[in-house]
């Protein structure tokens, strides 16, 4: 019974764990795209 328990929790707590990178990730892409973006309106503007 404890193993069915266990696993369960364990399931439970992976999507959170998997969304909060996900999360993580995309702020990181989000910061890399904004720098490129501005590095070329700069490079523009000049």
């Amino acid at each position: 019974m404890s193993n069915t328990l266990e696993s369960a929790g364990r399931h439970k707590e992976s999507p959170d764990i998997r969304g909060k990178v996900v999360k993580q990730v995309n702020r990181e892409t989000q910061d890399c795209i904004a720098k490129r973006a501005k590095k070329q309106i700069h490079l523009l503007n000049e």
